[in-house]
């Protein structure tokens, strides 16, 4: 028989009691009479398939060999409070054996939260901005455990702001809460990362806490690079247009951008795109036969939460 005896909270990983009756039958044919006439209780973990372990449910016996008496006889019974059951042997015979197994109260064992930040980085703003970024909190306390509040604090550069939108979370056993923490730099600060960290502390057992930390990306303008395919066209070719956008010497994505292409004769094309991971962006135009010859400018002005920057090229239409 296999019982549930704990889950690691890390990696999810169980470990088993396994409950047997042996037989005195070929190779087990020396086996003791306490073993015949009780059952087996071995543990064994996910975390090793080649660990067992054979627990003595008789240490009070003054056998000087425990191998010759673990077993758990009947009207024996072997309690585990913290994962709160409880083994009886109820019958042993020839044919097989009876084991009662109760299931109590578990005893409360408590473990370190988990807490996450999400984003992990914010998007590129200027100075002054507020910025939420969602706290989540896991309680991994067993199911042994009541409902704990977990204290929220939060970790900012001198001079900033932070403040949660609800600074304590009642949060069951293996359940998770989340929250909204708002972040405000200065007017004044300087472009930048700038680390913001959170604690969540269990009021009910003060030194079990947990912490996470994201990343606040400042920045005073947006740094752009155009360019195009080639330096001069035919009529009837396409100009490729492609543009970089960058702060503080980091690709910026979701940035909007809008090309423009001013024509010889002062006429404008445009088009709009948004910026990938990398930054970058583009737009194709094919010049029509009607379209005039002469010098042509290829511009791109990217935005991004109020953050610009603009950035042209020349080629020729010949």
């Amino acid at each position: 028989m296999k019982i549930l005896k704990s889950t690691d909270p890390a990696t999810g990983k169980k470990t088993w009691y396994y409950v047997e009756c042996r037989r005195a039958v070929g190779f087990d044919s020396p086996l003791a009479t306490n073993i015949l006439n009780g059952v087996l209780v071995h543990t064994g973990s996910e975390s090793s398939g080649t660990e067992t372990y054979l627990l003595d449910t008789t240490p009070q016996s003054s056998s000087w060999n425990d191998w010759g008496d673990p077993a758990l006889d009947v009207g024996q019974s072997f309690t585990d409070t913290n994962a709160g059951i409880t083994i009886t042997t109820m019958s042993s015979n020839s044919t097989g054996a009876a084991i009662n197994v109760s299931f109590g109260p578990l005893s409360c064992t408590r473990s370190n939260p988990t807490v996450a930040m999400s984003p992990s980085q914010s998007q590129w703003v200027s100075a002054g901005t507020t910025v939420p970024f969602t706290v989540s909190v896991t309680n991994n306390d067993n199911a042994g455990c009541t409902s704990s509040s977990f204290n929220l604090s939060a970790s900012v550069p001198s001079g900033w702001t932070a403040s949660f939108i609800s600074p304590t979370l009642n949060i069951s056993p293996g359940s998770s809460a989340t929250t909204t923490l708002q972040v405000t730099s200065p007017t004044t600060a300087t472009d930048g990362f700038y680390n913001v960290g959170v604690m969540a502390g269990n009021s009910s057992a003060t030194s079990y806490s947990g912490s996470a930390s994201a990343t606040y990306v400042m920045v005073s303008s947006l740094a752009v690079a155009v360019s195009t395919n080639r330096s001069s066209y035919s009529r009837t070719q396409t100009v490729s247009v492609s543009t970089i956008v960058s702060a503080d010497g980091s690709p910026v994505a979701g940035a909007t951008v809008t090309f423009t292409i001013r024509k010889s004769n002062g006429t404008l094309v445009t088009g709009n795109a948004t910026t990938g991971a990398n930054g970058s962006a583009a737009f194709n135009y094919k010049i029509k036969r009607a379209d005039p010859v002469g010098g042509y400018q290829a511009g791109a002005g990217a935005n991004i939460n109020g953050l610009s920057g603009t950035a042209t090229a020349s080629f020729v239409v010949q």
